[in-house]
């Protein structure tokens, strides 16, 4: 199941948009979106979604009007259009929303001074509720001797399970079996005969837990003993043919729960909540960046599992914004709700250096490949307005996540002019198309390869550069004096091509534009240029963040990438420039 689009009304700065696209489980959806474009809203949006319908702060209704019904609805693959708002939620009954976002608020200290009040404003960072409801503390009453006695003559065979009941994990597992349905079945009297059988045998320790291992196999095929043994062995407590162990364990683990009646499952809970505490404790202790300023650590406060933060100036953004992610995730993690997982984080990882951010993508990496394992599903979603396309700080396979591109721009690119991006590695072609049509070659007009373009089945009128070249430098024209629809990969070529063709103008020596034109990508011809002292101006450089990405096969969607860049006006003219001058040097073409 994909998620095909989601459309949200009357929420902080959304009145009403449609979002189409397709968000994909167990992979890293990257949301792009200019500043001021609604990525905020977007989150707010479903951080507002309560089990059964839209709560929406007063500052998050849009316009501030609080008459306005606020609502989301999204669609999937299977067909299905689900929606909430302020008085149902039926995405509650197919998806499960959990949003990580600005944990910054602000607050007024107040102060009463010589009758005067004083109103002093603070930012501080929101507590993050790791466990929202503590369990009572119920612990298990185990007595081995008791047991012992309650074994018989042989109750020495009986091993400590101590252990066994310290581990939230399995005794959680064992609580979540339908331990009432295993109690009414009729296989306590075998048991019980069983019991007699071992309690009659003479020797050591050894020596009955030897006899059990070689007797007990039809007893292990009843009542409870299927089901826990089967947790035990999975999580390395016994190995598979222990069946000794298996009887004496599950035994007394059954006598428990008997004795025990409500409370045993209260107690399971227990654990799992002392399990989790101590395991969240050491996380946020080991992935704690400021641990020799503040002892960051989860604290019982009115019945909830909190983290207080240091006040917002005393840390760094980047030291917040992944200390706060972690938690967040550790409250996530802790959910394990049975439905489909929609995982939002806003922006988040905007200020991380560059350990914190392969730690904040090793962490989603490893959430999404525990869901893949169990075969459960999950859709990260990661609202931001870097492009992944132009900055290399993310570093998640490419083949394993999916851009959207929020802010769709009304263009589109020539599927013949991208069908010689595709073929750009073929090796009949590739020197070829480098050498005269992706970079400048002051010999490209004795360049003809009409019969290679007809072989690969591209636009024979362009088997020339010149020709080439000449609808390229036409389209960005369109790009900069006219208000028709552009190609955004024309422009993006063009700007390429003028840019190396002025710097090789302007180098002195035939051999140092030889060299340059056997320098390989065109950052490192303009790095080259500067060192022999040519002026590169900067604006040469700060381009190829568009111009170098779009012109390489990807499989992400390049075009609206470069648009979202190429419709800034301060682009724009950046672009002009470099036109202006290449016209003063060689006029227009």
């Amino acid at each position: 199941m994909n998620i095909t689009g989601i459309t949200i009304e009357n929420i902080k700065g959304i009145k009403k948009y449609h979002f189409k696209f397709t968000l994909y489980p167990n992979k890293p959806n990257i949301l792009v979106a200019p500043n001021g474009f609604g990525k905020s809203s977007f989150a707010i949006a479903f951080a507002s979604l309560h089990e059964s319908k839209i709560i929406l702060d007063e500052k998050d209704c849009h316009l501030g009007d609080g008459a306005l019904t606020p609502k989301i609805e999204i669609s999937t693959s299977t067909g299905k259009c689900l929606s909430a708002d302020n008085t149902m939620n039926d995405i509650s009954g197919e998806f499960d929303v959990f949003v990580i976002n600005n944990p910054l608020e602000p607050k007024a200290n107040v102060r009463h001074y010589m009758g005067r009040t004083i109103s002093k404003p603070t930012i501080d960072v929101k507590p993050t509720i790791l466990i929202h409801t503590i369990p009572a503390k119920k612990d298990f009453i185990y007595r081995l001797a008791q047991l012992k006695r309650v074994f018989g003559i042989n109750g020495k065979v009986l091993p400590d399970i101590s252990f066994i009941l310290c581990n939230g994990t399995i005794m959680t597992e064992i609580a979540a079996l339908d331990l009432a349905r295993i109690g009414r079945m009729k296989w306590m009297a075998k048991v019980n005969d069983y019991l007699n059988d071992v309690n009659s045998q003479k020797g050591i320790a050894k020596v009955i837990r030897n006899y059990i291992s070689k007797t007990v196999s039809a007893i292990l095929k009843i009542g409870p003993y299927p089901a826990i043994t089967d947790i035990l062995v999975r999580h390395g407590i016994i190995s598979p043919n222990e069946d000794a162990l298996k009887f004496l364990y599950v035994w007394q683990i059954w006598q428990l729960y008997i004795n025990m009646g409500a409370d045993f499952k209260k107690a399971c809970k227990y654990v799992q909540y002392l399990d989790d505490k101590k395991r969240f404790t050491q996380e946020i202790e080991d992935f704690n960046p400021v641990k020799n300023r503040f002892n960051i650590v989860p604290k019982e406060k009115k019945e909830q599992l909190v983290v207080e933060w240091p006040k917002a100036h005393e840390l760094s953004n980047g030291q917040r914004d992944i200390l706060f992610f972690y938690a967040k995730l550790l409250e996530f993690e802790r959910r394990k709700a049975s439905k489909p997982q929609i995982l939002i984080i806003d922006e988040i990882f905007d200020y991380l250096d560059d350990v914190n951010i392969l730690l904040f993508q090793y962490k989603i990496s490893n959430l999404v490949d525990s869901y893949r394992k169990a075969k459960r599903l999950i859709f990260p979603i990661l609202v931001t307005h870097l492009d992944p396309n132009f900055f290399h700080h993310f570093c998640f396979n490419e083949d394993r996540i999916n851009v959207c591109y929020l802010k769709k721009e009304n263009v589109k690119s020539s599927r013949e002019l991208l069908n010689i991006i595709y073929v750009r590695e073929n090796e009949t072609i590739k020197d070829k198309l480098d050498e005269a049509y992706f970079h400048f070659h002051p010999l490209y007009n004795t360049y003809n390869l009409t019969e290679e373009f007809r072989t690969l089945g591209l636009n024979i009128e362009w088997a020339t550069p010149s020709k080439f070249r000449k609808k390229v430098f036409r389209l960005l024209r369109t790009y900069l004096f006219e208000n028709n629809d552009y190609d955004p990969i024309a422009v993006c070529w063009s700007v390429r091509l003028m840019i190396e063709e002025v710097i090789y103008s302007k180098i002195p020596s035939h051999s140092q534009q030889q060299e340059f034109i056997r320098t390989k990508k065109t950052k490192e011809k303009l790095k080259y240029a500067h060192r022999i002292g040519v002026f590169i101006p900067e604006t040469y450089f700060l381009l190829g963040l568009i111009y170098n990405v779009s012109l390489h096969n990807s499989s992400v969607d390049t075009v609206q990438s470069a648009a979202l860049k190429l419709n800034s006006l301060t682009v724009k003219n950046m672009i002009g420039q470099i036109v202006q001058e290449h016209v003063l040097l060689f006029g227009r073409q």
